[in-house]
Protein backbone atom coordinates (compact mmCIF):
# COMPACT_ATOMS: atom_id res chain seq x y z
CA UNK A 1 0.00 0.00 0.00
CA UNK A 2 1.17 3.50 -0.78
CA UNK A 3 1.44 5.87 1.66
CA UNK A 4 1.64 9.66 1.32
CA UNK A 5 5.60 10.96 1.04
CA UNK A 6 4.07 13.82 3.82
CA UNK A 7 3.23 10.75 6.32
CA UNK A 8 6.88 9.01 5.83
CA UNK A 9 9.27 11.13 8.11
CA UNK A 10 6.77 11.42 11.36
CA UNK A 11 6.12 8.03 10.71
CA UNK A 12 9.84 6.86 10.99
CA UNK A 13 10.17 8.81 14.09
CA UNK A 14 7.56 7.51 16.06
CA UNK A 15 8.45 3.24 14.79
CA UNK A 16 12.29 3.83 15.68
CA UNK A 17 11.73 5.59 19.17
CA UNK A 18 9.33 2.85 19.97
CA UNK A 19 12.00 0.54 18.84
CA UNK A 20 14.29 1.61 21.08
CA UNK A 21 12.26 2.23 24.10
CA UNK A 22 13.05 0.51 27.32
CA UNK A 23 9.85 -1.75 26.54
CA UNK A 24 11.23 -2.70 23.10
CA UNK A 25 15.03 -2.06 23.03
CA UNK A 26 15.81 -6.14 24.13
CA UNK A 27 13.65 -7.83 21.64
CA UNK A 28 15.03 -5.93 19.20
CA UNK A 29 18.51 -6.65 20.29
CA UNK A 30 17.43 -10.18 20.51
CA UNK A 31 16.48 -9.81 16.73
CA UNK A 32 19.78 -8.85 15.53
CA UNK A 33 22.81 -11.19 14.52
CA UNK A 34 25.41 -11.47 17.56
CA UNK A 35 27.80 -9.84 16.80
CA UNK A 36 30.85 -7.51 18.90
CA UNK A 37 28.76 -4.28 17.80
CA UNK A 38 25.57 -5.65 18.94
CA UNK A 39 27.13 -6.59 22.55
CA UNK A 40 27.81 -3.14 22.55
CA UNK A 41 24.30 -1.88 22.05
CA UNK A 42 24.69 -0.92 18.34
CA UNK A 43 21.92 -2.11 16.02
CA UNK A 44 22.64 -3.22 12.09
CA UNK A 45 20.96 -0.57 10.00
CA UNK A 46 20.27 -3.18 7.27
CA UNK A 47 18.42 -5.55 9.91
CA UNK A 48 16.37 -2.49 10.92
CA UNK A 49 15.72 -1.47 7.70
CA UNK A 50 14.29 -4.80 6.74
CA UNK A 51 11.68 -5.55 9.99
CA UNK A 52 7.99 -5.54 8.33
CA UNK A 53 6.42 -2.57 10.16
CA UNK A 54 9.66 -0.19 8.06
CA UNK A 55 8.99 -2.24 4.94
CA UNK A 56 5.23 -1.15 5.51
CA UNK A 57 6.40 2.76 5.38
CA UNK A 58 8.94 2.59 2.65
CA UNK A 59 11.59 0.11 1.65
CA UNK A 60 13.80 3.56 0.39
CA UNK A 61 17.07 3.30 2.62
CA UNK A 62 17.94 6.36 1.92
CA UNK A 63 14.87 8.21 2.51
CA UNK A 64 14.93 6.24 6.42
CA UNK A 65 18.52 7.39 6.99
CA UNK A 66 17.69 10.71 6.04
CA UNK A 67 15.22 11.22 8.03
CA UNK A 68 16.92 10.03 11.31
CA UNK A 69 20.28 11.60 10.56
CA UNK A 70 18.50 14.97 9.98
CA UNK A 71 15.48 14.82 12.35
CA UNK A 72 16.72 12.28 15.04
CA UNK A 73 19.03 13.48 16.18
CA UNK A 74 18.21 13.81 19.49
CA UNK A 75 17.63 10.02 20.64
CA UNK A 76 19.62 8.29 17.90
CA UNK A 77 23.59 8.32 16.53
CA UNK A 78 25.24 6.14 13.73
CA UNK A 79 28.84 5.43 13.10
CA UNK A 80 30.88 6.64 10.70
CA UNK A 81 30.05 4.56 7.63
CA UNK A 82 25.96 4.69 8.53
CA UNK A 83 26.34 1.06 9.47
CA UNK A 84 25.34 0.78 13.02
CA UNK A 85 22.66 2.71 14.98
CA UNK A 86 21.99 3.26 18.53
CA UNK A 87 19.90 5.23 21.20
CA UNK A 88 22.17 8.13 22.84
CA UNK A 89 21.01 7.25 26.11
CA UNK A 90 22.50 3.90 27.16
CA UNK A 91 20.42 1.13 27.97
CA UNK A 92 20.32 0.26 31.52
CA UNK A 93 18.41 -2.11 33.57
CA UNK A 94 16.32 -1.46 36.17
CA UNK A 95 17.11 -2.18 39.80
CA UNK A 96 15.97 -5.11 41.16
CA UNK A 97 15.05 -5.59 45.11
CA UNK A 98 16.85 -8.47 46.20
CA UNK A 99 15.68 -9.18 50.26
CA UNK A 100 12.91 -11.10 51.71
CA UNK A 101 10.90 -11.87 48.36
CA UNK A 102 7.91 -14.28 49.23
CA UNK A 103 6.69 -15.13 45.48
CA UNK A 104 8.01 -15.37 41.76
CA UNK A 105 6.39 -11.65 41.30
CA UNK A 106 10.07 -10.41 41.40
CA UNK A 107 11.98 -13.65 39.12
CA UNK A 108 9.16 -11.63 36.77
CA UNK A 109 9.86 -8.45 37.01
CA UNK A 110 13.57 -9.25 36.72
CA UNK A 111 13.43 -10.90 33.38
CA UNK A 112 10.59 -8.45 31.89
CA UNK A 113 13.49 -5.66 31.43
CA UNK A 114 14.68 -8.20 28.93
CA UNK A 115 11.16 -9.62 26.86
CA UNK A 116 7.82 -10.84 28.13
CA UNK A 117 7.74 -13.51 30.73
CA UNK A 118 5.14 -16.39 30.29
CA UNK A 119 5.87 -17.34 33.95
CA UNK A 120 8.12 -18.43 36.18
CA UNK A 121 8.40 -21.77 37.95
CA UNK A 122 11.62 -21.18 40.51
CA UNK A 123 10.57 -22.03 44.29
CA UNK A 124 12.54 -20.82 47.03
CA UNK A 125 15.10 -23.41 47.95
CA UNK A 126 15.56 -25.59 44.56
CA UNK A 127 18.88 -25.67 42.57
CA UNK A 128 16.82 -24.47 39.06
CA UNK A 129 13.78 -23.80 37.51
CA UNK A 130 11.85 -22.84 34.38
CA UNK A 131 11.72 -19.26 33.33
CA UNK A 132 8.99 -19.10 29.73
CA UNK A 133 8.81 -16.55 27.62
CA UNK A 134 6.18 -15.48 24.81
CA UNK A 135 8.86 -15.30 22.61
CA UNK A 136 11.35 -17.69 21.27
CA UNK A 137 14.37 -15.10 22.45
CA UNK A 138 16.10 -17.85 25.19
CA UNK A 139 19.42 -18.22 22.93
CA UNK A 140 19.50 -14.59 21.83
CA UNK A 141 18.90 -13.44 25.85
CA UNK A 142 21.86 -15.16 27.52
CA UNK A 143 24.60 -12.85 26.09
CA UNK A 144 22.25 -9.71 26.16
CA UNK A 145 21.75 -10.14 29.92
CA UNK A 146 25.41 -11.03 30.57
CA UNK A 147 26.58 -8.07 28.67
CA UNK A 148 23.97 -5.86 31.47
CA UNK A 149 25.51 -7.15 34.56
CA UNK A 150 23.34 -10.26 34.81
CA UNK A 151 20.32 -10.74 37.41
CA UNK A 152 20.33 -11.86 41.00
CA UNK A 153 16.84 -12.17 42.85
CA UNK A 154 15.74 -14.07 46.08
CA UNK A 155 18.51 -12.45 48.05
CA UNK A 156 20.88 -14.78 46.41
CA UNK A 157 24.36 -13.40 46.96
CA UNK A 158 25.44 -14.84 43.53
CA UNK A 159 24.14 -13.75 40.58
CA UNK A 160 22.32 -16.86 38.62
CA UNK A 161 23.92 -19.26 36.35
CA UNK A 162 21.43 -19.65 33.27
CA UNK A 163 21.35 -21.28 29.92
CA UNK A 164 18.93 -22.21 27.12
CA UNK A 165 17.26 -25.65 27.45
CA UNK A 166 19.55 -27.63 24.63
CA UNK A 167 19.92 -31.53 24.52
CA UNK A 168 19.15 -33.97 26.90
CA UNK A 169 17.56 -30.95 28.61
CA UNK A 170 15.39 -29.64 26.15
CA UNK A 171 14.21 -33.79 25.46
CA UNK A 172 13.19 -34.06 29.43
CA UNK A 173 11.34 -30.68 29.66
CA UNK A 174 8.85 -30.80 26.81
CA UNK A 175 7.98 -34.57 27.53
CA UNK A 176 7.62 -33.04 31.20
CA UNK A 177 5.15 -30.81 29.73
CA UNK A 178 3.59 -32.97 27.33
CA UNK A 179 2.23 -35.37 30.63
CA UNK A 180 1.26 -32.09 32.40
CA UNK A 181 -0.65 -31.05 29.45
CA UNK A 182 -2.22 -34.91 28.85
CA UNK A 183 -3.29 -34.47 32.55
CA UNK A 184 -4.87 -30.89 32.15
CA UNK A 185 -2.77 -29.28 34.86
CA UNK A 186 -2.37 -26.09 32.07
CA UNK A 187 -5.08 -24.24 31.38
CA UNK A 188 -4.47 -23.40 27.94
CA UNK A 189 -1.35 -24.34 25.26
CA UNK A 190 1.61 -22.44 25.25
CA UNK A 191 4.39 -22.78 22.54
CA UNK A 192 7.39 -20.65 24.26
CA UNK A 193 10.82 -21.35 24.54
CA UNK A 194 11.86 -21.81 28.08
CA UNK A 195 15.02 -20.64 29.87
CA UNK A 196 16.75 -22.85 32.65
CA UNK A 197 17.07 -21.48 35.71
CA UNK A 198 20.77 -23.02 37.53
CA UNK A 199 23.00 -22.78 39.89
CA UNK A 200 25.31 -25.07 39.18
CA UNK A 201 25.69 -27.83 36.08
CA UNK A 202 23.24 -31.23 36.51
CA UNK A 203 23.95 -33.50 38.88
CA UNK A 204 25.06 -37.17 38.63
CA UNK A 205 22.05 -38.15 39.66
CA UNK A 206 19.58 -35.67 36.98
CA UNK A 207 21.89 -37.52 33.98
CA UNK A 208 20.85 -40.74 35.52
CA UNK A 209 17.20 -39.56 35.70
CA UNK A 210 17.39 -37.93 32.09
CA UNK A 211 18.63 -41.10 30.97
CA UNK A 212 16.32 -43.25 32.50
CA UNK A 213 13.72 -41.11 31.25
CA UNK A 214 14.70 -41.67 27.59
CA UNK A 215 15.32 -45.19 28.08
CA UNK A 216 11.34 -45.06 29.41
CA UNK A 217 9.93 -43.65 25.84
CA UNK A 218 11.84 -45.89 23.93
CA UNK A 219 10.88 -48.74 25.29
CA UNK A 220 7.31 -47.59 25.24
CA UNK A 221 7.70 -46.43 21.45
CA UNK A 222 9.16 -49.53 20.77
CA UNK A 223 6.76 -51.14 22.35
CA UNK A 224 3.40 -49.73 20.46
CA UNK A 225 5.58 -50.07 17.08
CA UNK A 226 5.81 -54.40 17.92
CA UNK A 227 2.41 -54.46 19.12
CA UNK A 228 -0.13 -57.44 17.73
CA UNK A 229 -3.17 -57.59 17.95
CA UNK A 230 -5.30 -61.21 19.14
CA UNK A 231 -6.51 -62.08 15.97
CA UNK A 232 -3.06 -61.77 14.58
CA UNK A 233 -1.64 -64.09 16.83
CA UNK A 234 -3.77 -66.80 16.24
CA UNK A 235 -3.41 -66.50 12.34
CA UNK A 236 0.48 -66.32 12.98
CA UNK A 237 0.56 -69.26 15.00
CA UNK A 238 -1.70 -71.30 12.83
CA UNK A 239 0.63 -70.88 9.46
CA UNK A 240 3.63 -71.74 11.59
CA UNK A 241 2.18 -74.69 12.85
CA UNK A 242 1.11 -75.66 9.75
CA UNK A 243 4.39 -74.63 8.00
CA UNK A 244 6.08 -77.03 10.51
CA UNK A 245 3.45 -80.04 9.40
CA UNK A 246 4.49 -79.80 6.24
CA UNK A 247 7.92 -79.67 6.20
CA UNK A 248 7.65 -83.16 9.01
CA UNK A 249 6.00 -84.78 6.72
CA UNK A 250 8.41 -83.68 3.60
CA UNK A 251 11.20 -85.05 5.99
CA UNK A 252 9.73 -88.37 6.56
CA UNK A 253 8.86 -88.96 2.63
CA UNK A 254 12.73 -88.34 2.22
CA UNK A 255 14.00 -90.28 4.68
CA UNK A 256 11.81 -92.81 3.49
CA UNK A 257 12.37 -93.58 0.29
CA UNK A 258 15.88 -93.04 0.86
CA UNK A 259 15.59 -96.26 2.91
CA UNK A 260 13.61 -97.77 0.49
CA UNK A 261 16.91 -96.78 -2.31
CA UNK A 262 19.32 -98.57 0.20
CA UNK A 263 17.18 -101.64 0.54
CA UNK A 264 17.43 -102.26 -3.24
CA UNK A 265 20.88 -101.62 -3.31
CA UNK A 266 21.48 -104.85 -1.02
CA UNK A 267 19.15 -106.61 -3.21
CA UNK A 268 21.03 -109.90 -4.55
CA UNK A 269 19.15 -112.27 -6.93
CA UNK A 270 20.76 -115.60 -7.52
CA UNK A 271 21.20 -116.91 -11.12
CA UNK A 272 20.29 -120.72 -12.71
CA UNK A 273 24.20 -120.70 -12.83
CA UNK A 274 24.27 -120.28 -9.36
CA UNK A 275 26.22 -116.48 -9.55
CA UNK A 276 25.02 -113.96 -7.63
CA UNK A 277 23.38 -110.55 -9.53
CA UNK A 278 23.74 -107.35 -7.99
CA UNK A 279 20.64 -104.92 -8.69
Amino acid sequence: MEVEFESVPLRILELFKFYLSDQEIKSVLASCPKTDWTLNGWLPVDTLFSFKRVKAITTDKNAILNVLVNQGSDFVEFTSDYQYLRRKSPFTPANIPQKNPLNCSLEVQAFEQYAQVSFVDFDYGNKFGYVKFKQSVAKELVNIVFRNGGITVRGMEEKLDFHPLEGDEEYVYWQLEKIKKEKNLYSQERTINPLLLKTGRLTKKEKQRIKREKIRQRQKQSKGNNSISKGDKSKLKSSILSSRSGAKDSFKRKIRMESIDEMFKSLSVVKKDGNEMKQ
